[in-house]
Parts: structure tokens; sequence; C-alpha cells
């Protein structure tokens, strides 16, 4: 995907991130009436499950699909992922991914959390704890 990362960027942060446009994920079925926020009763939902993103690129192909590409000579990641959202198991298979990448890598996961649980701060104190997290991950990659 690249060939090395900017000596200038100390680390990522993805928050529920949608790593494959491919519906093959577990989680986008059996966490699919327990994701509040892009569950079935979302209706834009269906865009997840048939994008027309994509055009006539295949959705295993890297630009769409970051869980195929080669992630070597990215900087740290930290994952966070809700236990309830459809893109659980995108985030888990990030994390294998970026590993066997020989990336540092995090992931969280915050038990019974839908997705984008992180934006309802500071009402949720899931919310607060996604942030804290954030903050001491970009703090110790501060130079």
């Amino acid at each position: 995907m690249i060939q090395e990362a900017p000596a200038s960027i100390g680390g990522s942060s993805s928050h529920s991130p949608w790593t494959t446009f491919e519906n093959s994920m577990p989680s986008r079925e059996y966490n699919l009436d327990r994701d509040k926020i892009l569950g079935r009763k979302n209706p834009m939902t269906a865009g997840v499950a048939n994008s027309t993103y994509a055009g006539n690129i295949p959705f295993s192909d890297s630009r769409l699909s970051p869980i195929y590409a080669d992630l070597t000579g990215l900087p740290p990641m930290l994952i966070q992922v809700g236990g309830y959202e459809i893109f659980l198991d995108e985030g888990i298979e990030l994390l294998k991914k970026a590993a066997a990448d020989d990336i540092d890598v995090t992931l969280t996961v915050y038990p019974f959390m839908s997705h984008d649980f992180a934006i309802i701060v500071p009402e949720l104190d899931e919310s607060v704890k996604s942030f804290a997290e954030i903050k001491s991950f970009v703090n110790s990659r501060m130079n």
C-alpha cells in the first residue's frame, strides 16, 4: 500500500473501521440487531452491504479493503471497536493483518457498544474512556 510511512507520523488511530467492502465478516450479521447506530434499523446499512462506492473495482482490492493491503512500514496503530457493532470482526481482522505485517498494533473492544460510540461525548462513559485512550496513545508517541 505504501513504501514507508513518513517519519513525522507517530501513529494512527482507527475507530470503528470499515476495513473490507466484502460482506463475509460474521459480525455484520450477528451484530445487525445489536448495533444501534449502523444496525438493521438504519436505512444507511443497506449501503454497507450493497456498496456502490466501488464501481467496477473488486471488493477485495486493497484500495477498498485495507485488510488485503501490505501494511508494512505503517506507524503504530490503535484500533477501537464496539462489541455490538457490525464492524467488530473487521477491527479484529485489521489487528491480525497489521500484526502479521509487523506493525505495533493495539485493539480495544468496548463491550456492548455500537458503531461510532466514541462520538457520544460526554454523555457516554465509554466514549470518554475511548478519548482518554486515544489521548494516551497520541501522547506516548510524541517526541
